[in-house]
């Protein structure tokens, strides 16, 4: 029993000690805030990381389930890379710029040369709808909303120029028209450019009003956007596709 006391005794102090350490450290209220702090400070860093990367592009391309919807951003910047890619001419023929309207909303503004240029989003379309908000100033061209885009000599359109729509297609070079209406664009506001293209079927539309509307066959999935080939001023606020069925 000796022998025992002689050796407890020391080891119960030990162990005791260091519970009595290890229990005030573990319940120091400033120490459990300061990890809480801590470990808050991390969630929040990273949320904040998050936000800011869906912030980042947030205005500037919205996506649900088959359609797409730009609007035009804060800054010209990386336009014609992150939001769109250039398939015909290049984008010093566009000059585009940022500019805001009266009511303080971004219009992108564009200035082309005369040569030809045209932008488009980076998926592929069918069976789709689409739609430009644009107003002109000065402008002396033609504006068209192009779709199933391969490259310059094999895609669809629906154009305007001077008072005149045409709905058509390009293949291998060959322009074929299938329908050519007049209509009155006012300049003086904002008006919506639309195609329809489902299966064999065409239209075109200019505010919500149908000017053409024609049959061919069907082409193959390709890009959408817009093609411009004139002088003067366009402003677009937004541009949006939606997947079709026929």
């Amino acid at each position: 029993m000796k022998m025992f006391n002689k050796i407890s005794k020391p080891s119960l102090s030990i162990l005791l000690m260091l519970f009595v350490i290890f229990y005030f450290s573990s319940c120091n209220p400033s120490s459990k805030v300061e990890e809480a702090s801590v470990e808050e400070e991390s969630i929040n860093n990273e949320e904040s990381d998050e936000h800011s990367h869906e912030a980042e592009g947030a205005d500037l391309i919205e996506e649900s389930e088959g359609q797409l919807t730009w609007v035009a951003p804060a800054s010209v910047e990386n336009i014609f890379s992150r939001d769109f890619h250039i398939g015909a001419g290049i984008a010093d023929d566009l000059k585009a710029e940022i500019r805001t309207d009266a009511d303080g909303d971004n219009m992108m503004v564009l200035n082309p040369t005369g040569n030809t240029a045209a932008f488009f989003f980076h998926s592929k379309y069918g069976n789709a709808g689409g739609e430009a908000t644009f107003k002109l100033e000065d402008y002396n061209g033609d504006l068209k909303f192009v779709y199933h885009f391969k490259d310059e000599s094999n895609y669809e359109f629906v154009s305007i120029k001077e008072n005149t729509m045409e709905l058509g297609r390009i293949v291998d070079g060959n322009k074929k028209v299938l329908d050519s209406k007049d209509y009155q664009l006012d300049t003086s506001q904002w008006n919506t450019l639309r195609f329809s293209a489902a299966g064999e079927h065409f239209k075109g539309y200019l505010n919500d009003e149908m000017i053409t509307h024609g049959h061919d066959e069907e082409m193959e999935p390709g890009f959408a956007g817009i093609m411009v080939n004139g002088t003067g001023t366009i402003f677009i606020k937004s541009i949006s596709i939606l997947e079709l069925t026929e």
